[in-house]
């Protein structure tokens, strides 16, 4: 029989064996509601975890979700509405407009005297801006067939290039094609719904297979765009934000994985989440400045590039540790690293580029204190309320989530702090929070994806528009010039 702890081996001995056996039998019981009171906690912290305080995304807080009364933002101080200095978007007249319409005063309202043959005394100008009528221009395409009467060769005008590769009798243009392709993948209606507005808005009924097709061939088109913007952000010397979320698809649960800077994004489908996904996909592992993510394991693995921490992430994982287990530190860390930003963002707009050796020295002394701090407190806490070893169980006692954040901030000091020393490093993902959101409304507004080539084509397209977006183009433009052969080419510069 084993002795428990904290005697000796002498008075162990001494005791009865009914005593002992006792002791021992009181000791496993005291274990095992130790190991209860924990696994409590542990369902209680799970289900105490939302959107606000986790990494868990808005869609899976529920109808019970907490009212959103709180905010890691700061009060900016400003009023509601434009601020001084903006320009407006009031509409304003036209200097040509595209027709006008007389209204005129033939009869005097007071005495009736005929004033038709009057000139007015002065015009009042008001302006309509309105769309005019929706309907398809059909254009017919004549091509000439001429017979040599030297030669007797037959000879047929050429055909425009898009007549040439689909040559039926009647077919829809460019312009039709991108719009409905912007429908689907930019505006994110699904099939038969973007089938339904064109109908409406053109009196003409387009086939769900039409658009599945015009899908693919855009797709197709944009594949050299595509690994283009990868090879780009591969090789970008700055920040890239690194980013991934479940993609339904199928009825299976599939990942897409986003990569993305302030001009360029490019969004990879894949059947998983983790390393095999990010080494086909193939821009990490070329990757040499910082990727910007929210601390997801398998991105450390590449040690070619530094790597920026997610503050909001953050903000978040503490937030749960000081509201649901009360832990001081925790709270002292969040004021902390807001004010480290805020700090950083001052001197930013003062016209500097980093902070000098003593300022940073404050700051990360700062930080070196909250954390002994919080393990000071988890030390005496296992102090109270450590566990007796029993015999025949063996590994480690899992440790509070507390603890767990305390060992991350310390072990990554370096990168949680690299926004600090380093005035080009975003504290936050927001940016690859940002372009992947619309990927995700696409999965709410249509379910899922129905086979893994469309989410794929879906991926690749979706990539392209928010490329457009952020490099000023008219996303229908954008499309347009795909189906014309010649997709824009995005300026490939480093992000900021």
């Amino acid at each position: 029989m084993e002795r428990i702890p904290g005697i000796s081996q002498g008075e162990w001995d001494a005791l009865p064996a009914a005593a002992r056996a006792y002791i021992v039998a009181l000791e496993r019981e005291v274990a095992e509601l130790r190991g209860l009171k924990a696994r409590v906690a542990q369902l209680e912290a799970q289900g105490s975890k939302n959107s606000a305080n986790s990494h868990k995304p808005p869609s899976s807080d529920g109808p019970g979700k907490p009212p959103r009364t709180q905010s890691e933002r700061k009060p900016s101080g400003k009023k509601p509405g434009g601020q001084p200095g903006h320009s407006g978007s009031t509409l304003r007249k036209s200097l040509n407009p595209d027709a006008r319409v007389r209204h005129r005063v033939d009869q005097c309202s007071g005495c009736s005297r005929d004033l038709s043959g009057r000139r007015p005394d002065s015009i009042e100008e008001r302006q309509v801006f309105d769309l005019p009528p929706m309907r398809l221009v059909c254009t017919s395409h004549e091509a000439e067939i001429k017979h040599c009467p030297d030669c007797g060769r037959v000879n047929c005008a050429a055909w425009p290039e898009m007549l040439a590769a689909e040559p039926g009798v009647a077919i829809y243009g460019p312009e039709l094609r991108a719009f409905c392709v912007y429908l689907t993948a930019g505006q994110l209606l699904p099939y038969e719904r973007a089938s339904d507005l064109v109908e409406d808005l053109f009196g003409q009924k387009v086939s769900a297979g039409s658009l599945t097709a015009w899908t693919q061939k855009a797709s197709s088109a944009l594949a050299g765009t595509e690994r283009l913007i990868a090879d780009a952000l591969a090789n970008d010397p700055g920040s890239v934000h690194f980013d991934e979320t479940g993609c339904r698809t199928d009825g299976k649960n599939r990942w897409l994985h986003s990569a993305s800077n302030q001009k360029l994004t490019h969004f990879g489908f894949h059947s998983k989440r983790g390393t095999e996904a990010i080494e086909e996909i193939g821009i990490l592992p070329r990757f040499t400045g910082t990727a910007i993510h929210d601390r997801w394991s398998p991105y450390f693995q590449y040690e070619n590039c530094a790597h920026g921490l997610c503050g909001a992430h953050l903000q978040r994982d503490l937030r749960f540790v000081a509201e649901q287990d009360d832990e001081s530190w925790a709270k002292s860390m969040k004021t902390c690293l807001l004010d480290m930003n805020d700090a950083v963002n001052t001197a930013r707009q003062r016209g500097k580029t980093r902070f000098n050796s003593p300022t940073i020295a404050y700051w990360e002394g700062k930080y070196g204190r909250i954390l002994k701090a919080g393990m000071r407190l988890h030390a005496e806490k296992n102090r109270i309320d450590g566990s007796v070893a029993i015999a025949g169980r063996r590994g480690r006692k899992k440790q509070r989530v507390g603890k767990n954040l305390l060992d991350a901030l310390d072990q990554r000091r370096e990168w949680v702090l690299l926004f600090l020393k380093d005035f080009t490093v975003p504290f936050t993902n927001n940016q690859g929070e940002r372009d992947i959101r619309m990927t995700k409304v696409k999965i709410k507004v249509s379910g899922c994806f129905r086979s893994e080539n469309g989410a794929r084509h879906f991926c690749r397209i979706r990539g392209y528009l928010s490329t457009a977006r952020k490099q000023g183009w008219s996303l229908l433009e954008a499309i347009k010039s795909v189906f014309l052969g010649a997709p824009l080419r995005p300026a490939f510069t480093a992000s900021g």
